[in-house]
């Protein structure tokens, strides 16, 4: 059941790409048509019965505090975890900051960046005793974590794609920055994720370090289908969210 599930939000990043919104105010609390990407993040996860949320913040953490509290006081439980080197850091070290707040525990991972219909979240078998990570179909308009599946859509391989690839195939997924982590496998990524840190690879994806260790993941894609979503990385994106949820 979800309400045995700690969501965890990373929301500790600049977003250096949409400066022009950024300077002012932290990238989760841009609005897509007058409602911020962070309260619609909590808004699904109310609606889906998660009842604790972890959010890990950087740039300006008190500005985007304030506003979760303010809504969120008495409807949500949620904590903060600060990651104070977030100009330097990317998200694999935020994700490895949550790593005593997660132990024993089934964990819902969510990007900061992400807008979607909250209803996709119905498709996550929260008794299963697999692991899944959301995704669509790899289109020719894509970038990022691309995720390639076996027949039984068991995760083989994750690249990180900056220019179109040589060939779109029906196993070809694009990861919506949605993760339902099983404790067992999140165990095993905290230590995976421990000695990228103590190797001082700490400027890198999670989404690499999982890719390091897929023979050892019990990790499959949920193929979103029709469900709505984007990933906002810059102004383009925004314009085309702002559309897509009018």
């Amino acid at each position: 059941m979800p309400n045995k599930t700690i969501a965890l939000i990373l929301a500790a990043g600049k977003g250096t790409r949409l400066l022009s919104l950024t300077r002012e105010i932290p990238k989760p609390l841009i609005k897509v048509n007058n409602l911020p990407i962070i309260l619609r993040l909590l808004n699904a996860l109310e609606k889906t019965g998660i009842k604790k949320c972890l959010i890990v913040v950087g740039y300006k953490a008190k500005v985007l505090r304030r506003q979760i509290d303010r809504k969120y006081k008495n409807r949500l439980r949620v904590e903060y975890i600060t990651n104070k080197e977030f100009a330097s850091t990317n998200n694999m070290y935020s994700l490895w900051l949550a790593r005593d707040y997660l132990l024993g525990y089934d964990c819902l991972l969510l990007e900061a960046d992400v807008v979607f219909d909250w209803r996709l979240l119905r498709l996550l078998n929260w008794d299963s005793p697999h692991s899944f990570w959301l995704a669509d179909k790899f289109r020719k308009d894509m970038n990022g974590a691309l995720l390639v599946t076996d027949k039984k859509r068991r995760i083989r391989q994750i690249r990180i794609v900056k220019s179109k690839p040589r060939a779109y195939r029906d196993n070809y997924f694009k990861s919506i920055g949605i993760l339902s982590l099983k404790n067992a496998l999140t165990r095993k990524l905290f230590k995976w994720l421990d000695k990228e840190q103590k190797a001082g690879n700490k400027n890198i994806y999670y989404d690499l370090v999982l890719a390091k260790h897929l023979k050892e993941a019990d990790l499959f894609v949920k193929y979103i289908d029709k469900f709505k979503w984007w990933e906002i990385d810059n102004e383009k994106d925004l314009e085309y969210a702002r559309k897509l949820f009018k």
